[in-house]
């Protein structure tokens, strides 16, 4: 494969690690990742991609979640209440604490 064609096919996977492509470090861990897909292989799933997605349904609906679904009853990835991430991390932190009659300055420093 051509070093360009290689650079092609690899870059998209240093997006992974949360670096850009222009990020200093991006070249180190684009051998890093070349080196483990060599090592360990890359997982591809039986079936087709849409399995994965319904293995995650499958865990989260045995922890007692739910999925929001549309008409078809195919998720639909609306979030109902407060997201677990960005400012929503902190609410539900509020709000759990809350539930138990607590609050920031009950937490150890």
């Amino acid at each position: 494969m051509p070093r360009s064609s290689s650079r092609a096919v690899l870059a998209p996977w240093v997006l992974h690690c949360g670096i850009g492509p222009d990020a200093p470090l991006s070249a180190l861990m684009a051998r890093v990742v070349a080196f483990t897909l060599e090592a360990v292989g890359m997982p591809i799933v039986k079936g087709g991609n849409a399995n994965t997605v319904r293995a995650f349904e499958k865990v989260i609906r045995q922890a007692g979640g739910e999925l929001e679904t549309g008409a078809d009853g195919e998720p639909t990835g609306a979030i109902r209440g407060t997201p677990s991430f960005r400012e929503g991390k902190v609410a539900r932190v509020e709000q759990w604490l809350a539930d138990r009659g607590l609050g920031w300055s009950d937490l150890a420093h």
